[in-house]
């Protein structure tokens, strides 16, 4: 009888310490504080995290952003002219676009915003 006792008693401590262990084990991979690199599956994402401080590269998906400003490598433009040319506009501020050429017209500036027209030959 007092193995048994023993035995029992062993057997729950145990228990409890193994029980102790997975709690500990779960608790350290459930929390996303945790991870310092690697792939998480979409399953363990969830709403906001405030801590990210790098980013990949986005494979897959719709950008459901807002527009990405020139300074952080964007255009500052949400949509741009068929057959437009994008062009900058000096500073950090949005590119521009133009309006598209027809037929026989060339890209031309004369210190000002670039637009299609017909080639001038002028006098030389």
């Amino acid at each position: 009888t007092a193995g048994n006792n023993y035995a029992v008693s062993i057997g729950t401590a145990g228990n409890n310490y193994v029980n102790t262990v997975n709690t500990f084990i779960f608790q350290t991979f459930a929390n996303a504080s945790n991870i310092t690199s690697g792939v998480l599956p979409s399953g363990r994402l969830s709403g906001s995290y405030t801590g990210i401080t790098g980013v990949g590269t986005i494979s897959t998906g719709t950008w459901q952003g807002s527009t990405v400003n020139v300074a952080y490598g964007g255009t500052g433009i949400t949509s741009a002219t068929l057959n437009g040319v994008v062009f900058g506009s000096g500073g950090s501020g949005a590119l521009q676009v133009t309006a598209a050429g027809t037929d026989g017209q060339v890209l031309q500036s004369n210190q000002g915003v670039p637009q299609f027209a017909m080639l001038d030959g002028g006098v030389f």
